[in-house]
């Protein structure tokens, strides 16, 4: 809740009735506020005011001076002064791997360094700038050793190099100029959400107008579609829309919390379908249309995302679906899914076989738990679990039936990492699990071949 009030009034007579209202929809609805998760915080400029006493589920919401959302600090007098410090030691840290890179003598070329700045470190100033840009010139200004240095870096420059010259040599604005750039860059344009939804085989997609509520879309596409095609669907039926106010407007900008389909898009995959269907879309607006698709990420409370996602979880309960035929692409996962039950019924019949004890399930990856000690390392924990090794099964090359030292039992790996009675005190020392399946999860590799090595027997 945010509500502005002064302090001339009683701030908890003001905050008690939305308050109440939200405890009486928590307990209606039966959704649940963690205590321990949520925060007060006092918005002022005053030296002398009292803070507010609020409370849910009977116990005291805590008041704080500040706090983070959406990555952003939030101080109680909205200085930000917290937010650029704790963005400035975020972005030193990813200035040290910079450095690394970038040594003078084998470090990587200057279109690489660039990259990896404007990846770990620029788009960590940018991230937020709208908001916290409104700080005082004096806080803002902590961030600007960032930027050069991260200029100097990419650069290879000396390090009296004239700041308005790094600006002019890497073709990069200072962050005061950013700043205004990303203020400005949407401001003028007319804003769309595109959302798709799933709920078991039910697969709906929509477009929100928060200008023009009327005009959004929402459509039900056949069952077991994905949800990358629903998403998709949702810019499809954006675009559209989008194409019947180009007479009134010439910028748009299409808001997606699907960050997959954005790079699929960017990516120009057009082995995807609906890729190519959403370029033949766009190739068909006039040359002066300019639209620009931008993630945001779901459910934090963008009202126009939450309005989109509504739209199309309620499309899920429409009867009638979308003529647009299944993308191939969607079907693939079935595929697969169909293959390894095929192939994982095969795997159950072969209860005697000697991997089926440590490895019933088919796609564990076993070789990654705790191996990295080389080939040799590998290769033995291979033909251990496998149960085929030199020592037990060279019989069946050389028609040999090999037998226990210690207790003239049939020589087998399991026998010997699990069975044998004489090797028990040996065992011990370096695990105490008495079936494979555990061994092979629970027991470090070294640990394994320590033991055989105690043995002798490797």
């Amino acid at each position: 809740m945010i509500l502005p009030f002064t302090l001339r009034v009683n701030t908890c007579s003001i905050l008690s009735a939305p308050s109440n209202n939200v405890q009486k929809w928590v307990s209606e609805s039966g959704f649940r506020f963690s205590v321990s998760k949520t925060t007060c915080v006092h918005f002022h400029r005053q030296r002398i005011y009292t803070e507010p006493a609020l409370h849910l589920d009977s116990q005291p919401i805590p008041v704080k001076g500040e706090a983070k959302f959406l990555g952003v600090v939030f101080d109680s007098k909205l200085t930000f002064y917290n937010h650029v410090q704790y963005f400035k030691k975020k972005c030193l840290k990813a200035l040290n791997l910079l450095r690394v890179v970038g040594h003078m003598d084998w470090g990587a070329d200057r279109a690489t360094l660039f990259r990896l700045y404007r990846t770990l470190v620029q788009s960590k100033l940018d991230y937020g700038s709208i908001i916290y840009g409104s700080a005082k010139k004096h806080v803002l200004r902590a961030l600007d050793p960032i930027h050069h240095q991260g200029l100097h870096i990419a650069l290879g420059a000396f390090r009296t190099t004239p700041i308005k010259s790094l600006y002019a040599e890497a073709g990069e604005p200072s962050l005061r100029h950013r700043r205004i750039k990303i203020k400005e860059k949407f401001s003028n344009h007319y804003a769309v959400f595109t959302d798709g939804s799933k709920l078991e085989e039910k697969v709906a997609a929509a477009a929100y107008f928060p200008e023009h509520p009327n005009r959004s879309k929402a459509t039900r596409l056949r069952d077991g579609a994905s949800v990358f095609s629903a998403e998709l669907e949702g810019i499809a039926l954006a675009l559209t829309e989008i194409k019947k106010l180009t007479k009134y407007h010439k910028n748009f900008v299409i808001y997606r919390d699907s960050l997959s389909a954005l790079q699929a898009i960017q990516s120009k995959n057009f082995k995807v379908i609906d890729i190519r269907r959403l370029y033949n879309l766009i190739r068909k607006f006039p040359p002066y249309v300019h639209i620009s698709f931008v993630w945001i990420p779901a459910h934090v409370g963008i009202q126009g995302n939450e309005n989109v996602d509504k739209l199309a979880k309620a499309a899920l309960n429409r009867t009638s679906t979308s003529g647009k035929l299944i993308c191939y692409s969607d079907l693939k996962p079935k595929i697969n899914t169909y293959i390894k039950s095929v192939w994982q019924s095969d795997w159950d019949a072969e209860g005697a076989n000697k991997l089926h004890e440590v490895l019933p399930n088919l796609g564990e990856d076993l070789h990654r738990r705790g191996e990295g000690g080389g080939r040799k390392l590998e290769t033995a924990m291979c033909r251990l679990r496998v149960g085929h090794t030199w020592l037990t099964q060279s019989y069946l090359l050389k028609n040999e039936q090999p037998f226990c030292y210690a207790c003239d039992s049939l020589y087998t790996v399991r026998h010997i990492l699990i069975e044998c009675p004489d090797f028990q005190d040996t065992r011990r020392k370096y695990f105490s699990v008495t079936d494979m399946y555990r061994l092979f999860r629970e027991v470090n590799p070294s640990r394994i071949l320590g033991y055989l090595k105690d043995l002798g027997v490797y």
